[in-house]
């Protein structure tokens, strides 16, 4: 029996195939890319009549698989999707097109007219955008003070850091310049500080609780109660003749948020060793440490 092949009309843009099948009421279709090939099938009313039609067609060049259509009561329409957005000199692969196939004249653009369509495509979608962007900003609350929290923000960090650095330097320096003598009397020098900068750890807490990060209330406190804890509260039960180890531990706790367990932080100040000998002799005394530390 003979195949019977209904009227196709084909317009093209740079990124897309239109094609339109003159088959009304259709029903049963079958359309599908394969090897770069269109096939469909369908039963509706053609040129012949109350029939089943089909055709395919070899594009010319590479196309996805994927194929969208939308049946009317007049025709079945097309589309398909190229593998790259360029212009084709014509539809099919054979140089001479099938019988049944021409321009559909609807939609037919030149090259340099759908170019300027195209262009026009992407300024209008670049329009709306902005239109959109717009209105959703619109409805968000702006908030008055947001650039003098960003200001705060970044002062109180650039201070923080400007702190623990000179701590770091200052220790590094003196480890360097005096030796082991530094570790008996670093920690003078540094004392003023590293107050400061725990003092000033205290609006981590505050932050959030104002809202001006998003860090939670509680882990904001544990980390400050962490770090002063360990840079303040024990310094003031120990001799000096024990703040060697205890300056790694400090620069930890301020720089790394470092957190030692007590087993460790025992462990790591030697509470069980004896203190030197010969300490009058080297210039130090194991006399307590003064109350403002």
């Amino acid at each position: 029996m003979q195949t019977l092949t209904p009227h196709v009309y084909w317009a093209q843009r740079h990124g897309d195939i239109y094609l339109r099948v003159e088959l009304s009421d259709a029903k049963n279709l079958d359309i599908c890319v394969q090897d770069n090939t269109l096939q469909f099938k369908a039963q509706g009313h053609g040129a012949k009549g109350d029939n089943d039609y089909e055709f395919s067609l070899d594009f010319l060049e590479p196309v996805k698989p994927e194929v969208s259509h939308r049946s009317t009561q007049r025709l079945v329409n097309v589309t398909v999707r190229k593998q790259e957005q360029r212009w084709w000199d014509r539809l099919t692969l054979q140089e001479r097109k099938p019988l049944f196939l021409a321009p559909d004249f609807d939609r037919w653009l030149d090259e340099s007219d759908a170019e300027m369509e195209l262009q026009a495509k992407v300024v209008r979608t670049r329009e709306e955008e902005k239109i959109n962007k717009v209105s959703i900003e619109s409805r968000i609350r702006k908030d008055p003070y947001l650039g003098l929290k960003k200001g705060y923000l970044f002062m109180y960090n650039l201070v923080q850091f400007l702190g623990f650095s000179w701590i770091f330097v200052n220790m590094t320096v003196r480890l360097f310049i005096l030796g082991q003598d530094s570790f008996y009397d670093t920690f003078h020098t540094i004392a003023d500080m590293m107050y400061f900068c725990q003092m000033m750890a205290v609006a981590e807490v505050i932050n959030p609780l104002v809202g001006l990060v998003k860090t939670g209330v509680f882990p904001a406190m544990i980390q400050s109660g962490g770090d002063a804890e360990q840079s303040s509260g024990l310094l003031r039960l120990l001799p000096l003749e024990h703040h060697r180890d205890l300056q790694v531990s400090i620069l930890h706790a301020g720089l790394h948020r470092h957190r030692l367990e007590a087993a460790d932080l025992a462990q790591i100040l030697h509470l069980d060793a004896p203190l030197p000998s010969g300490g009058a002799s080297r210039g130090y005394s194991c006399d307590p440490v003064p109350a403002y530390l």
